[in-house]
């Protein structure tokens, strides 16, 4: 998808109070994936390096914002959805010290934390090598069955910090958003449902459940605006 497209998509400028936010829409480069028989598509880059382009495309992107405009780098955040979700995610791990939270939706496994055996671009890491805590708010579609975004929620238990609540989001399934406890920073795990979201009655599922919830927009912004650096 291009940025004009998620503008459209994610809604997150019509919530009443966006003005107070500047919203980046980051076009993820086409290219040959070649653990994916050189398959040619637009994605993200989720692998844990230092040398990850697009890891530090996100640098490039908040240097030039902030010398162009006036932002409070406090209160820097991340979304996306699908692959969108993964970078979402795998993110904050890297650049948990100027990330103040983010909300992924519809992530996948978390190659980008255990790693890929055959993919060195994927190093295997630990919970304790992301930067800092970050709170995070995973959303996940009841009946998005190939995403698993409980697994994401489970990495990030451990990075967090949490000692209660729902170690084991596998074993979830109602909607609803469950709230672990002891943490270093917030970490919810949020279920929803699309069935009746008009939205996207067009699609079945799962993927109508892998689209947005009817409240991502509002939901987001509420979530970071209790959250800063």
């Amino acid at each position: 998808s291009t940025g004009q497209y998620m503008v459209n998509y994610l809604q997150l400028e019509d919530v009443s109070y966006a003005d107070d936010y500047i919203f980046v829409y980051p076009q993820a480069r086409y290219r040959d994936w070649p653990w994916w028989n050189n398959y040619n598509v637009a994605g993200w880059e989720t692998g844990q390096r230092a040398d990850n382009i697009d890891f530090i495309l996100f640098d490039d992107i908040l240097d030039e914002v902030s010398n162009d405009f006036c932002i409070d780098t406090d209160r820097v955040y991340t979304t996306g959805q699908s692959w969108g979700g993964d970078m979402s995610a795998a993110l904050p791990c890297a650049r948990g010290n100027k990330i103040a939270a983010s909300v992924p939706v519809a992530s996948n496994e978390p190659l980008f934390f255990y790693g890929w055996s055959s993919v060195p671009e994927y190093p295997a890491i630990q919970p304790s090598d992301c930067e800092r805590a970050v709170p995070m708010l995973i959303m996940w579609g009841q009946g998005d069955y190939e995403m698993e975004s409980d697994l994401v929620s489970e990495w990030w238990f451990d990075i967090n910090g949490c000692t209660g609540g729902y170690p084991d989001k596998e074993s979830l399934y109602y909607t609803g958003t469950y709230t672990d406890t002891g943490c270093t920073a917030v970490n919810q795990y949020r279920i929803y449902s699309n069935t009746n979201n008009p939205r996207w009655q067009h699609y079945g599922n799962p993927q109508r459940d892998h689209q947005i919830p009817a409240d991502y927009a509002s939901a987001t912004l509420s979530f970071f605006a209790q959250h800063s650096l």
